[in-house]
């Protein structure tokens, strides 16, 4: 536990008004708020508040906005309590309860807990939900009775977690570059600036967040969390870029495609087989075979070659 909960540090709903409540980035445990009181005349007096947080609701699996993912066409999923305790308590219930299911597609459904009420020593933090009636988000409230053993007083929180059955994410995303000849790979230039793009990504829910990234880091991103950028091409070599896409459950894909990129436009490539450096007239003239084919060009095939003799010696 932190040993001053600050505005910045634990989040109070409004750090500038006579009440203020703790609601994020804290943890249970033994703080201490401090209070800042400031008159007309900017006199500020500071008092130290000590307070015991002895417990902060949790779910195993849960991202920080209370979701929990089951990718369809799942129908169960296996819920489990992990609250955070203070030092001197103990658990002495969990208790269970479905209290609203939206479906996607309309109707009606109800799922099923395996466990509505959990004692013992300890009791057990888990149950089982079932029966989930395809894509949706179904609401489990929970509760979670504990004992203070500095004087014995019972207590209890509660909390809801949302669990939503929908489709995984897809990554998809689209380039400016032009693909290499006689390969899936893009390709472009030292010193050039591409577009790439990932508004034909899809998810089922709500709008997703993005992430672009460089293995080994040739090009770089002119923002690497928009689903639109610029990417520029810094250093010659063979990358590979990768989108990642998330929704607000944090289920991830991802989606990548090999950059060549080139120190010029053009790279000659001259392959020229076995030759002989002289032979006599009487066997007739010499043959060099010359191969151009693995020249390429950034922006599309090599469509045409063009030899010429430079010079010639005696």
């Amino acid at each position: 536990a932190p040993d001053v909960a600050t505005a910045a540090s634990a989040g109070f709903g409004s750090a500038t008004s006579a009440e203020a409540t703790l609601f994020r980035d804290y943890t249970a445990g033994d703080v201490t708020v401090a209070l800042t009181v400031t008159d007309s005349d900017w006199v500020e007096l500071t008092a130290l508040v000590p307070v015991r947080v002895l417990l902060v609701p949790g779910f195993v699996d849960a991202t920080s906005s209370g979701f929990i993912s089951v990718l369809a066409p799942g129908t169960e999923v296996t819920l489990v309590a992990s609250p955070a305790l203070h030092p001197d308590v103990t658990v002495t219930k969990y208790e269970w309860s479905v209290t609203s299911s939206n479906l996607v597609h309309g109707g009606t459904c109800s799922p099923t807990l395996s466990v509505t009420t959990a004692t013992g020593s300890p009791p057990s933090p888990e149950t089982l939900l079932s029966n989930l009636c395809g894509a949706g988000e179904y609401t489990v409230s929970h509760t979670v009775t504990i004992m203070d053993s500095a004087d014995s007083s019972i207590h209890s929180q509660s909390a809801a977690v949302v669990v939503v059955v929908h489709d995984a994410p897809v990554a998809r995303f689209n380039v400016t570059m032009l693909t290499a000849s006689a390969s899936t790979s893009r390709v472009t230039t030292v010193g050039r600036t591409e577009t790439v793009w990932a508004v034909d990504s899809s998810d089922d829910r709500v709008a997703l967040t993005y992430r672009w990234t460089a293995h080994p880091a040739l090009v770089t991103f002119d923002d690497f969390t928009r689903h639109t950028t610029k990417m520029r091409a810094v250093t010659a070599g063979q990358c590979t870029i990768t989108l990642t896409v998330a929704d607000d459950t944090l289920v991830k894909h991802t989606s990548t495609m090999d950059v060549w990129v080139m120190e010029t436009t053009f790279t000659p490539v001259l392959e020229m087989g076995d030759h002989i450096v002289s032979r006599p007239p009487a066997f007739g003239p010499l043959v060099v075979p010359m191969v151009a084919s693995q020249s390429t060009y950034v922006d599309g095939p090599v469509v045409d070659y063009t030899w010429s003799l430079d010079a010639t010696t005696d």
